[in-house]
């Protein structure tokens, strides 16, 4: 440098002088590009997550809404307290129950012992016991415990139902009550088809995106959707609570939020969560 003549040397040092705030201000740039971008594709995120768990939190809570509305029915009052084949030749022609058939894979009577004595379908399962018997630990048994329980509506888990080919199911159970008297419940049965259609609608999440859905069961998790990294069916995959992502572990916990972390394989996402 010292052999430079003085202008050019004046020059040098005044291009790398120059130079320094347009790198700093070109890091400062593409930071907050980045976090702009991050805080962007976040908002969408949520957005999506949102919309599709209000979509699934208003379907489930119409399905108990119409249980509660036909625990009301002095119909099926009646036929609890006398289930014989002419009582339930009436209740199965009576056109409010054809109309429930376009909504529901069955509707079921069952009395306070767990006793099944009426099946608007599955005609074959009239005279099982939820209690004991074969069907002790299906949703339908679950939902039926915890509703005589409880003194509430329930909605059960979806998982797959013997009687119905093994059709992964859930079942809305309202007690029924004469004179503030418990006398059984109703159960309407239904398949998993629209919440997966809700759940796995790409819409927003273009060909990498996914939506999972999942239920806690004891020490476990069961994903009720299908996995894309992992491929198999609906209610396929279990994993131990401890495994889940923290997004996973923070939904199922009663939370919602959002971030960057590593979903169920192990891959950096960008995700929404929801309770519902």
């Amino acid at each position: 440098m010292k052999f430079l003549p003085i202008a050019l040397r004046l020059l040098l040092s005044y291009v790398v002088v120059a130079m320094l705030p347009v790198t700093v201000l070109a890091t400062l740039y593409l930071t907050s590009f980045e976090n702009l971008l991050r805080e962007t594709v976040l908002a969408s995120m949520t957005m999506i997550g949102e919309k599709k768990s209000d979509q699934i939190d208003q379907y489930l809570v119409e399905r108990m809404n119409d249980a509660q509305l036909l625990s009301n029915s002095n119909t099926l009052r009646n036929s609890m307290s006398r289930p014989d084949k002419a009582v339930a030749d009436k209740l199965r022609d009576a056109d409010w129950i054809r109309q429930l058939q376009d909504n529901y894979n069955d509707m079921l009577l069952i009395d306070v012992d767990g006793n099944v004595v009426f099946s608007l379908r599955q005609h074959d399962v009239v005279g099982s016991r939820l209690l004991n018997g074969p069907l002790s630990q299906t949703s339908l048994a679950k939902g039926f415990r915890l509703a005589m329980l409880t003194g509430d509506t329930q909605l059960s888990h979806f998982l797959p139902y013997p009687p119905d080919a093994n059709r992964p199911s859930a079942f809305v159970v309202a007690p029924l009550r004469d004179n503030g008297l418990v006398i059984g419940a109703l159960a309407l049965q239904r398949d998993m088809k629209v919440v997966l259609q809700v759940a796995t609608d790409p819409v927003g999440l273009g060909q990498s995106g996914e939506t999972v859905l999942a239920q806690r069961q004891g020490d476990e998790v069961l994903f009720i959707t299908p996995l894309k990294q992992r491929g198999g069916e609906a209610l396929a995959q279990r994993i131990a609570f401890n495994d889940v992502s923290p997004g996973m572990g923070e939904a199922l916990a009663g939370n919602h939020a959002r971030g960057i972390m590593k979903d169920y394989a192990g891959i950096d996402v960008v995700a929404s969560w929801h309770y519902l």
